[in-house]
C-alpha cells in the first residue's frame, strides 16, 4: 500500500464541535429520521466544488515544475472554474460542513447519500485545496499533493460499530470513508497513515 492521507473534520477539535457533532450522530440513529435529516441538507452549491478536483489531481502528480509555487497553479484552476470565493474562509468552511453532514448520513445507511460519496469527498478535497493555497504561508507542492489524494475519516463522535447501528453502510462507503482515531491526532491537515501508527504498505 502506498501513502494515504486523511481530512478531518474541524468540528472535532473543539468541544462546542464535538458537542454539535454527537447531535447528529443522534439525529442519523433511526433510519427514517437520519434520510430526512438528509433531505433538509442544500448539496446543490457542492457540484461546482466538486468538479475541478480531476483537473487539480492531475495537476499535482509528480515532481513540481521548478521555479513556480504550487498554490498559484491551483489558485488558477480554482479561479477558472469560477471558485475563487473558496478564498473566503466562512463560506469555504459553510460548504466543506455541507459535505460533511452529508457524509456523515451515508455513514449511516442512507441510501441517497451513499450515493454521492466520491463528489462529497472531491469537495473536502477541493476545499482544503483552496485553504492551503489561498492560506498566507506557501505550501509545500507535496502537502497539495497529498491533500488532494486524501479521503475523510469519520470522527469518534459520529462513528457507531456495527452493533451498535440499526443499520450497516454499504462497503463501498466503508472502503471510502476512513474510521476515526483519537482526535489528538487529527488536525485539519491531511494526515499520513503512519503519523496515526498504521505505517505505510
Amino acid at each position: 500500500m502506498g501513502r494515504r492521507f486523511f481530512l478531518a473534520d474541524p468540528r472535532a477539535q473543539s468541544s462546542p464541535g464535538r458537542t454539535r457533532l454527537t447531535e447528529i450522530a443522534n439525529e442519523l440513529a433511526e433510519p427514517a429520521a437520519a434520510a430526512r435529516w438528509f433531505g433538509r441538507l442544500d448539496l446543490a452549491a457542492l457540484a461546482a466544488v466538486a468538479a475541478p478536483h480531476g483537473q487539480l489531481t492531475a495537476l499535482l502528480v509528480g515532481e513540481p515544475p521548478a521555479g513556480e509555487p504550487g498554490r498559484g497553479r491551483v489558485r488558477a484552476v480554482l479561479e477558472a472554474h469560477g471558485l475563487g470565493w473558496l478564498c473566503d474562509d466562512n463560506e469555504r468552511d459553510e460548504h466543506a460542513e455541507r459535505a460533511w453532514d452529508a457524509l456523515y448520513a451515508a455513514h449511516y445507511g442512507v441510501a441517497e447519500a451513499v450515493t454521492q460519496v466520491e463528489r462529497l469527498t472531491r469537495v473536502l478535497a477541493v476545499c482544503r485545496l483552496a485553504e492551503l493555497a489561498y492560506s498566507p504561508a506557501e505550501p509545500r507542492w507535496r502537502e497539495l499533493a497529498d491533500a488532494a489524494a486524501a479521503r475523510p475519516m469519520v470522527p469518534a463522535e459520529i462513528y457507531r460499530p456495527q452493533r451498535a447501528r440499526r443499520q450497516r453502510p454499504p462497503e463501498r462507503v466503508v472502503q471510502a470513508v476512513a474510521v476515526p482515531v483519537a482526535a489528538a491526532a487529527v488536525d485539519r491537515a491531511a494526515l499520513d497513515l503512519g503519523a496515526l501508527g498504521t505505517g505505510e504498505g
